[in-house]
């Protein structure tokens, strides 16, 4: 057993340099995306933990806690940090950066944006085909957009 922990604490490790010189470049961040769909910043992981008598694993942090316990699979994935992806609207990509004016397309009900941290800034009713929404405001930053049961977001310049 101690082979095979120490086994994985080097892949890991090894793994976890490529990452972080990787994604440095980069504004996605490496992710450990468990077979539950848990997303873990690969920044917080220090080690996985097995035993010979168990299918699962157990992800932990340096500080040795259990940041997921029962984990049958994970991979490796480059993510935005917000988790978002970009997605289309009704046929019409969001744009992805925004000066002073969000204009969505085809978009109807109840609109919310919000800080990353989850603050509600702004509600709004889309009753038209096009809907502005002055957002000269906001400070430079990623906001997320709620329109209905979808979520998506915007950089602020």
């Amino acid at each position: 057993m101690k082979t095979k922990t120490l086994r994985s604490h080097l892949l890991l490790l090894l793994l976890l340099l490529f990452f972080s010189v990787y994604a440095n470049a980069q504004e996605k961040k490496w992710y450990l995306v468990t077979d539950t769909e848990q997303k873990i910043e690969m920044s917080r992981v220090s080690s996985f933990v097995a035993t010979d008598t168990e299918e699962t694993f157990s992800i932990l942090d340096f500080q040795g806690n259990i940041l997921v316990k029962d984990v049958l699979k994970a991979t490796f994935s480059l993510l935005d940090p917000t988790g978002i992806k970009e997605i289309k609207v009704q046929g019409n990509m969001l744009e992805s950066f925004v000066d002073n004016v969000l204009t969505l397309i085809g978009v109807e009900g109840d609109i919310e944006i919000f800080s990353v941290n989850g603050m509600k800034l702004l509600s709004v009713k889309a009753t038209k085909q096009e809907t502005r929404i002055n957002v000269s405001h906001f400070t430079s930053g990623v906001y997320l957009v709620k329109c209905g049961k979808q979520t998506f977001k915007f950089n602020k310049k």
